[in-house]
């Protein structure tokens, strides 16, 4: 039986499900909040702290992220038969890094 998005219910634990769908929801938190604040400042409503704001923003993020990938990591060293899966899914967390780079990018130099 082929695993899909619509049996995952029925094929993997609770705990599993939990793993797999945590890097999703940090990352896409992550994202939205980013691109947020992102947006506001190239809308400049003339808030001089939003910079700063961004910038802890980014370093917080940046710690969550790594905790998150290294607790991810040792699940997938511990949960062997679902490391694959597992390991898929935290790769997720690793796509933040280039659209914040993108953006500090932006910012600096337009």
């Amino acid at each position: 039986m082929e695993i899909t998005e619509s049996n995952y219910e029925t094929y993997y634990p609770d705990t599993i499900l939990t793993i797999i769908r945590a890097p999703a929801w940090i990352a896409g938190l992550s994202f939205v909040i980013g691109t947020l604040l992102f947006v506001l400042q190239i809308m400049d409503f003339g808030f001089s702290d939003l910079m700063i704001i961004g910038f802890v923003f980014v370093i917080i993020a940046f710690i969550i992220n790594l905790t998150a990938l290294g607790i991810l990591l040792l699940l997938a060293y511990i949960h062997r038969e679902y490391r694959k899966k597992i390991l898929i899914h935290t790769s997720l967390l690793l796509i933040n890094i280039p659209i914040a780079i993108l953006y500090l990018f932006i910012l600096f130099n337009f």
